[in-house]
């Protein structure tokens, strides 16, 4: 049996530095080969050079195309090159913008490999497309919308979705789980009052921060807690309004009991995965959040929290408005969070390793 990928002495240099040297190995059909090291180790100039995405130093990477022929990738035409590239191979970059087209919408994404392989029957590229979507827990209705819209978590699906697509594969997502204990221990935070608004969060510019602050100043009856802290501290400290409260470098104990005695949580970021709405929901807690990044994937409107409508001073008011007019339930709030929890994350991870155990 020929292997499928060969490395042979496969060296990367920047400069004088090596970030890959003399690496070597043949990979077969149904072995799956795991690069394993500590940040900056070369793991990524490795993979990039043996995808073809980066022309290594010294070496050689070769791929036993359908054909049954052996090629060496800086042999390949460049026609050869984009089929494997559609075909064959599939990547899933940690910058998802380098593994999608960002300029159209999802579904072209995925449908885009089926037509590098003949498929011409639009009906069926978009009903293929659908189901792929939906398999990595894309929403139908998205499927016209671009990446660009989408949170950091989805774009990643979706680099999986138009990869698996071409081989035949299902994969199952295992979301990450949080890491505040609900069971803890509670301590209190002197001079507050249960029933304050709660923004959890790094304090850095892209965070919108400001837009809670003005919010707030137009909102004296209210209060808002800000537990963070970040470069923007001191700006943001400074302008903020009398009934805004920061903390830093809080206890488990008390964040707890922040999460506890909180009216709702604002999260108004831009993030790649809406972790602090998921602390929220596990203690109850609802989240007044932006419909955009990662909040798209832990935010469901009207279960566990609102979308805002937008960022000024009444949009925010709306939100509280609307949250006290339709109150969500506790206990919904808590299990949506469930999927979340690490118990879920340790029973789905153990069950894909044990299937894969004994299918082997």
């Amino acid at each position: 049996m020929k292997p499928l990928l060969s490395a042979q002495s496969v060296t990367r240099y920047y400069g004088d530095r090596a970030a890959c040297r003399d690496v070597s190995f043949d990979l077969y059909p149904g072995e799956v080969l795991a690069v394993v090291g500590e940040s900056g180790s070369g793991k990524t100039t490795l993979l990039r050079c043996l995808s073809g995405h980066l022309p290594a130093t010294s070496g050689t990477v070769a791929y036993t195309m359908r054909d049954g022929r052996r090629l060496a990738l800086d042999a390949m035409s460049e026609a050869e090159r984009r089929l494997l590239m559609r075909t064959d191979w599939g990547f899933v970059h940690q910058d998802a913008r380098d593994g999608l087209r960002m300029g159209v919408s999802a579904g072209a994404n995925v449908g885009e490999r089926m037509m590098a392989v003949g498929e011409r029957h639009y009906s069926r590229i978009r009903a293929t497309a659908a189901d792929w979507l939906k398999r990595v827990e894309i929403p139908e209705d998205r499927m016209d919308d671009n990446p660009w819209s989408y949170s950091g978590g989805m774009r990643q699906r979706l680099q999986i979705a138009r990869n698996c697509e071409a081989y035949g594969l299902d994969p199952e997502i295992i979301h990450p789980p949080h890491s505040v204990d609900t069971n803890g221990p509670v301590e209190p935070v002197e001079d507050l009052d249960p029933g304050f608004f709660l923004c959890v969060s790094r304090l850095l510019p892209y965070k919108n921060l400001e837009s809670l602050l003005q919010g707030f100043a137009q909102m004296p009856d209210e209060r808002l807690v800000i537990v963070g802290s970040g470069p923007d501290r001191e700006r943001l400290v400074a302008m903020a309004p009398a009934n805004v409260t920061f903390l830093h470098d809080i206890p488990d104990a008390q964040l707890r009991w922040l999460y506890s005695s909180a009216a709702a949580l604002f999260a108004v970021g831009l993030e790649d995965f809406g972790l602090t709405p998921i602390e929220a929901a596990s203690f109850g807690l609802p989240t007044l959040a932006r419909p955009f990044g990662g909040y798209l994937d832990t935010v469901i409107d009207g279960v566990n929290g609102f979308f805002l409508t937008g960022l000024e001073p009444e949009d925010l008011t709306a939100a509280i408005g609307r949250l006290r007019s339709e109150s969500p339930v506790p206990a919904t709030i808590r299990e949506s969070a469930e999927r979340f929890s690490g118990e879920e994350f340790a029973r789905r991870m153990t069950s894909v390793v044990e299937r894969l155990r004994s299918a082997n």
